[in-house]
């Protein structure tokens, strides 16, 4: 009787400490994505976009992400296993870079039955003096609340998941839908440009005014494939034409 009440008892402190325990990996998860979340709507967020291509390019690991061979749409969406027009619905940094949560509103491409995926984008938080957007290269922009994007993206293999996605390639995957964009051209004499919040928001793209000189790539084509990719993708997948203007960007880093 006294050993059947004892394990009664124990049985029960054990299901309150497996409770509990979940209970803070719970918050604690909901902590970290709503605190992503408030990092980057906050005022004093800085950014970093980091030198826009240099010799580690070459010896990336996540190369394949950045491929520069694409020159068209028609290359893109072929090298693509999915294209969907989607919107972000909240994003979390497990570990070095973002995994964004997304809404899907239509496929165009691509053999999947769910209502929403999971993202990786290149971009992560740090936190050193100030809290820091780093960006690195390339310049991609990550998906912003409220706004909707074309993606052209193929499934990640490493984490053997079926709801989770990469771009097929950090240059060109990402398409905003707004009609009237803007192009940050950012003065990148030093390595890297830092801005706040408040100059980030003002544009959609951005690229460095002068491209590196000792760089393999050359950064003029990336930015006119880009927005070619772009015009045609509005014309073919939602009826539209896109316009541009440009705007000049100064480093913050000395404000």
């Amino acid at each position: 009787m006294i050993k059947k009440k004892f394990n009664r008892i124990l049985l029960t402190f054990l299901l309150c400490f497996i409770l509990a325990i979940g209970g803070c990996f719970l918050l604690s998860t909901t902590k970290k994505i709503q605190t992503t979340t408030q990092y980057l709507q906050s005022p004093d967020l800085r950014i970093a976009f980091l030198s826009f291509y240099h010799e580690f390019y070459t010896n990336n690991l996540t190369t394949s992400m950045y491929d520069d061979t694409i020159s068209s749409l028609e290359e893109l969406e072929n090298k693509s296993d999915y294209i969907f027009l989607a919107k972000p619905i909240q994003r979390f940094q497990p570990s070095g870079q973002f995994v964004t949560q997304m809404q899907i509103i239509s496929t165009y491409k691509g053999d999947y039955d769910q209502e929403q995926f999971y993202l990786f984008e290149p971009v992560s938080l740090g936190n050193d003096e100030l809290v820091t957007l780093k960006i690195p290269m390339g310049w991609y922009i990550p998906v912003r609340d409220n706004q909707e994007y074309l993606l052209f993206l193929n499934k990640e293999e490493n984490y053997q998941r079926d709801d989770l996605f990469q771009l097929t390639t950090n240059l060109y995957s990402k398409i905003d839908t707004k009609q009237n964009m803007t192009v940050g051209h950012l003065d990148n004499e030093d390595s890297v440009v830092f801005l706040f919040k408040g100059t980030y928001d003002r544009f959609d793209i951005a690229f460095p005014t002068n491209f590196i000189s000792d760089s393999s790539v050359d950064g003029s084509f990336i930015y006119d494939t880009y927005i070619h990719i772009i015009e045609e993708a509005h014309q073919k997948y939602l009826n539209q034409d896109v316009s541009f203007q440009g705007i000049e960007v100064q480093n913050e880093k000395d404000i």
